[in-house]
């Protein structure tokens, strides 16, 4: 405590104020105390009084000499008692350059915290300080030292602009940028911000879609531009006979919802996700298992964002999602069937209970088109919502057939109005797939 009291500017500059008056006084006072006992002395003098008179100026002479040292002498003891120099050093820096160092000393400090915290307040208050440091050469070094760190801050300004309005070419070229940063802490701080907002290490990838197989099962991969690791993951299972649909990419897939929302880039404002078109057999558990062999290892290879993993899925896709969903709880983030039976005929009521209770704490939007769909996909629907509900008041479970209810739930979910929900004029099977041109669907999806 009593060093910072020391090394305080306020203490330094009092303490110099203090040595020039006692620099002063220990001048002025013997010589006025000389020029009086002279005086005196040469008074005294016609008087015949010469002894009288020498020892008047000889007292004086004394005094003044004592005045003089005494300050150098109480130095000199303070010096022995304290050789720490604990106290000493607020005399011995209570000089100019002693303050001008003190400034950089602070400046220093303050230049410290700014680069640890990344904070504006703390930038600021170095600049502040070192406007204070009166050495030239001193300043313009920790001009520019703050400098580096405002370039830094302004980095760090990016990345959180990054995280609320995301754009994968932005990430590619900030993550560059940090990457030349020479101080590890910082570099491995700004990372850590950049995987936050989706941006996580450059896929070494090319752009586009490719049909790929693992484990014997095939699957198309669309990859966006400026793909990096951490980022969420889309599964999509299309309905039908699956394997028509991988005879024909050009006809079924590019043209089919939602492939060709996410191939032309209008699926989400930032298109900042992986999404995958797995191959299966309808019907089939045995093909159900294999599509999550190739979520796994589509996670693993591309080092996806595990917290964002979103299935959805189309008449049988729906029915495999279901069964997915269903037999790895709280694995996915969002499950998303569309226009597919929550369940069999042959489920029992115990069965519909287990069911939902292994959906409690993953959101689930099921959409059907009413009775435009087989096997009343509807009543089935909002059974299992309901018996999720009942079991956890808080889960989220939600329904949806026509364009107002649709756009009701998503309102009420993001806050605002979609700007536009396709108009289906018959709600029959597989109708309300166009609801997949709608970015504030896949805005729903990428949130939860």
């Amino acid at each position: 405590m009593i060093l910072g009291i020391c090394d305080s500017v306020e203490v330094l500059k009092t303490m110099k104020i203090v040595k020039t008056v006692i620099n002063a006084i220990k001048i002025i006072v013997p010589i006025i105390l000389i020029i009086t006992s002279m005086i005196t002395f040469v008074k005294a003098i016609p008087d015949g009084d010469n002894k009288k008179a020498m020892q008047a100026f000889t007292k004086k002479a004394i005094a003044a000499i004592v005045i003089f040292l005494v300050p150098t002498f109480v130095g000199l003891i303070f010096k022995l008692v304290d050789q720490n120099k604990i106290y000493y050093s607020c005399i011995e820096n209570a000089t100019k350059e002693g303050i001008n160092s003190a400034y950089v000393r602070i400046a220093n400090d303050y230049l410290d915290i700014a680069a640890t915290s990344l904070n504006e307040y703390d930038y600021q208050k170095a600049v502040i300080a070192i406007k204070d440091v009166d050495d030239v050469t001193q300043q313009n070094a920790l001009i520019n030292k703050a400098s580096k760190i405002k370039n830094i801050y302004e980095l760090k300004k990016e990345i959180e602009e990054l995280t609320q309005n995301y754009d994968p070419n932005k990430a590619k070229e900030l993550y560059n940028k940090v990457n030349f940063i020479s101080d590890a802490n910082i570099r491995n701080q700004l990372l850590k911000m950049l995987e936050s907002a989706g941006g996580g290490k450059p896929l070494s990838v090319t752009a586009g879609m490719r049909l790929k197989t693992y484990n014997g099962t095939k699957y198309y991969e669309v990859i966006p531009d400026g793909a990096t690791t951490k980022m969420p993951l889309v599964i999509y299972l299309v309905g039908g006979n699956p394997h028509s649909s991988f005879a024909n990419p050009d006809g079924v897939i590019k043209k089919n919802q939602p492939t060709k929302t996410v191939l032309a880039g209008t699926a989400y404002k930032y298109q900042k996700f992986i999404y995958i078109y797995p191959d299966y057999t309808a019907d089939n558990t045995g093909s159900f298992k294999k599509i999550k062999e190739v979520i796994d290892h589509v996670v693993k290879e591309y080092e996806i964002d595990e917290e964002h993993i979103i299935l959805t899925g189309v008449s049988n896709g729906a029915v495999a999602t279901f069964w997915l969903a269903y037999n790895n709880p709280n694995y996915f983030s969002a499950v998303v069937p569309m226009c597919g039976p929550a369940y069999g005929y042959t489920v029992l009521s115990n069965e519909i209970d287990s069911k939902a209770r292994s959906m409690v704490g993953t959101p689930l939007w099921t959409l059907t088109a009413g009775r435009g769909d087989f096997g009343n996909y509807e009543y089935k629907s909002k059974q299992l919502i309901q018996k999720i509900h009942q079991i956890s008041p808080n889960s989220k479970a939600l329904y949806a057939c026509k364009a107002d209810e649709f756009k009701k739930v998503l309102t009420s979910e993001l806050g605002r109005s979609p700007a536009s929900v396709p108009s289906i004029g018959i709600y029959q099977h597989c109708t309300i797939m166009a609801y997949y041109g709608v970015p504030e669907f896949w805005e729903w999806m990428l949130k939860q």
